[in-house]
């Protein structure tokens, strides 16, 4: 799948109630499961009771949260009449201009 099946796919797909606040909301809910996945497997070492109830591994689990995350934040895009596209290139052009291509977290995000 690209870029633009996908968010062809959420447009269609997403509740006609879900205006751009409430798809801001769904992602920062989606982020909060994620981060309590992270948090579980921070907190406890032995995950093997997390991974009994949900049926997957933390792994699977992370990716699953993912994908939520990244339906939500598509959601936003197409609501704010974006593209993924759009948002990967500027991104990139700030990061490589900010950073000269020698990766973010080398010179600890400073700008």
């Amino acid at each position: 799948m690209n870029n633009k099946a996908y968010e062809t796919f959420v447009a269609s797909s997403a509740s006609p109630k879900y205006d751009r606040k409430l798809a801001v909301i769904g992602l920062m809910g989606e982020v909060g499961e994620l981060a309590d996945v992270i948090k579980k497997e921070t907190i406890y070492e032995d995950m093997s009771k997390f991974e009994e109830k949900y049926g997957m591994s933390v792994r699977d689990k992370i990716i699953d949260e993912v994908g939520d995350c990244m339906y939500q934040l598509t959601l936003v895009l197409v609501k704010y009449g974006t593209s993924l596209d759009e948002i990967m290139e500027k991104n990139y052009d700030k990061l490589m201009k900010r950073h000269g291509g020698q990766g973010v977290a080398k010179d600890g995000g400073k700008r």
